[in-house]
């Protein structure tokens, strides 16, 4: 089982779309727990009301995201595998059925990423530019963005 972990902070404009994205998802094998993060907006109100198959977790002031994300991983999950998803990202359908296709293939992995594209927000369609595929890490201790700006 996947458990994907979303933290939120006044995400109403975002989560009912990264829920769906999660929702149509061919692997299905996963549970979802919105951290809510102290939000002020409806973002609570569009989970309980749309999606009430979503775990919530509501902290009264902000964790900030490594904070959220280290209270899930701690108290939470229940999966085998973990998948620390922010609210405005729309996962393309095969992302976890791909994903986890990989991680049972090759022992070893802990982490794996996925091509994240920009999103134009005035036309409100995804572009075919890359925003990442991950980080290079180098011995100098630089961190390159991979991929970031090219065309897909």
């Amino acid at each position: 089982m996947v458990s994907i972990i979303i933290p939120a902070l006044n995400a109403e404009k975002y989560i009912k779309e990264c829920l769906k994205g999660v929702f149509a998802q061919t692997y299905h094998n996963f549970e979802v727990v919105v951290f809510d993060n102290g939000s002020t907006d409806q973002t609570l109100k569009i989970v309980q009301n749309e999606f009430p198959e979503v775990k919530i977790f509501h902290s009264p002031k902000n964790l900030f995201v490594g904070g959220a994300m280290d209270y899930a991983l701690k108290n939470i999950k229940t999966g085998e595998h973990i998948l620390l998803l922010c609210s405005d990202v729309i996962l393309d359908s095969h992302f976890l059925a791909e994903g986890i296709k990989i991680l049972d293939r090759r022992t070893g992995i802990g982490v794996i990423q996925g091509k994240i594209l920009k999103f134009d927000l005035k036309s409100n369609k995804k572009t075919n530019i890359i925003d990442t595929t991950g980080f290079e890490f180098h011995r100098s201790r630089r961190i390159i963005n991979r991929g970031h700006g090219q065309v897909d």
